[in-house]
């Protein structure tokens, strides 16, 4: 097999998929998120399928951009971004053999790849179900993968400044900051007559208090907006701490955390926060693509695509 040829363990990429800009979703189902790029005019190709990691390459007439869906939490978060990192620094290696090294430093230190990530996420009452949120700020829970890439106490981590900035440019939307886990059911609880009840497994006699409970229970009673997930916070800090990788989170809010039993009607609305959520970032995509800011402009004659190797 060809060096540029060679695969990537559980996304099954090669150094010829990796692209300027790559769409990432964790926890959501693959047929759904091809789904709505199809909607959008999207063909979809497989790349490759392992596991819970799908790779897909998506493209029309006008544009072409790798697209990952992978399973939920922070080791899946690894994974990709890990991958990804490797390739990049493979194509980076073929790049400059023969450069001399300061050369060959100067393109590796330029070479970016831009990674936008979708999906859904909980949130309190203060947002409105289906509006996606361009998430500023992630802070991490000391779990997980996180724990082999932290730099020291550092908690907080946030998106590309670049990217950020484009993003509120082009989409002008709320923006929020986040909490991410690995502990789907660390917060488990329910709004039950406006009191927070656990509703999660039950403990051991001899353990009093659920440390996920408590923990929300301090976020719920701060009065102060927020939005939940578990993955956003370790790609941020993924992204600042492998070489070459630039991100943005743009996520959509599913439901609301806790669980209203009383108003459990209005409690989800995942469809439209998951096609939002996609939307948004393609919007992004597509205008990184045209080298301008804005949306799709298929009347245009000189169209630039995305670098695919």
């Amino acid at each position: 097999m060809a060096e540029d040829e060679k695969k990537s363990t559980l996304l099954g990429l090669s150094i010829n998929d990796i692209a300027d800009d790559m769409l990432i979703v964790f926890g959501e189902d693959a047929t759904k998120v091809q789904n709505r790029l199809i909607r959008l005019g999207y063909d979809i190709e497989n790349i490759n399928s392992s596991r819970e990691f799908h790779t897909f390459n998506a493209s029309n007439k006008d544009y072409s951009f790798p697209l990952i869906v992978a399973g939920l939490g922070s080791a899946s978060v690894e994974c990709v971004l890990s991958e990804i990192g490797m390739k990049r620094q493979e194509r980076v290696d073929q790049l400059t053999a023969g450069m001399k090294e300061a050369e060959a430093e100067k393109i590796d230190n330029d070479y970016k790849i831009n990674l936008y990530l979708a999906g859904t996420c909980g949130a309190s009452k203060d947002y409105t179900l289906g509006e996606t949120v361009i998430l500023t700020m992630g802070r991490i829970n000391n779990n997980g993968s996180s724990w082999f890439y932290q730099s020291g106490r550092k908690r907080l981590f946030g998106p590309s400044a670049g990217l950020l900035k484009k993003a509120n440019e082009d989409l002008g939307m709320k923006v929020g900051n986040i909490f991410s886990s690995d502990a789907f059911y660390g917060f488990g609880c329910i709004l039950k007559d406006n009191q927070l009840e656990y509703s999660g497994a039950p403990l051991n006699a001899e353990d009093t208090k659920h440390k996920g409970f408590e923990k929300f229970k301090e976020l719920y009673n701060s009065k102060e907006p927020y939005l939940i997930d578990m993955e956003t916070a370790v790609f941020y800090m993924l992204c600042q701490r492998l070489k070459g990788l630039e991100g943005i989170a743009i996520k959509g809010v599913s439901n609301f955390v806790p669980f209203d039993v009383d108003n459990a009607i209005t409690h989800s609305n995942e469809r439209l926060a998951l096609e939002s959520s996609i939307d948004s970032c393609v919007k992004l995509i597509e205008s990184s693509f045209m080298g301008r800011e804005g949306a799709r402009d298929y009347d245009s004659a000189d169209r630039s695509r995305n670098r695919i190797y």
